[in-house]
């Protein structure tokens, strides 16, 4: 979605919009979908759209799927009414340079994530949390 159109939609697609970036940021988290989305939701700040009912949540649980924890962060710090949600705190031993696969360990006590390659060591028990009805899992 290019910015320069998004300002000369009507009001009443926007939210349409904001709808199919979401369900394609759902799908795939990696994907520029979430781009979108953020785009969209500018639009509604800049049109003073109140967005603190859903909107703010979806981006905000959207950036936590995609992995964008300090961006998520900040989206948060702006946002008071949801400033209660907390954002784990990444722990990153691997380093950016890391080109394997890894995975998140949680722990609820510190809320942090550790980010861990994988496969995991012999003894180790990778345990995954997954919706019922999400086909992604």
């Amino acid at each position: 979605m290019n910015p320069a159109t998004l300002t000369i939609q009507p009001l009443g697609d926007l939210l349409p919009l904001f709808d199919a970036a979401s369900l394609a940021a759902t799908g795939n988290p990696a994907s520029p979908a979430l781009d979108d989305m953020l785009r969209v939701h500018r639009e509604f700040t800049a049109r003073g759209i109140d967005t603190r009912r859903t909107l703010d949540d979806s981006m905000l649980y959207a950036m936590l799927a995609a992995r964008r924890f300090e961006q998520a962060g900040a989206f948060v710090s702006i946002r008071p009414h949801i400033a209660d949600l907390p954002i784990p705190q990444v722990v990153d031993p691997l380093g950016p340079s890391f080109k394997g696969r890894s995975v998140f360990a949680y722990d609820a006590v510190r809320n942090s994530l550790t980010r861990i390659s994988l496969p995991l060591q012999s003894g180790k028990e990778l345990v995954m949390v997954v919706g019922a009805g999400c086909h992604n899992s």
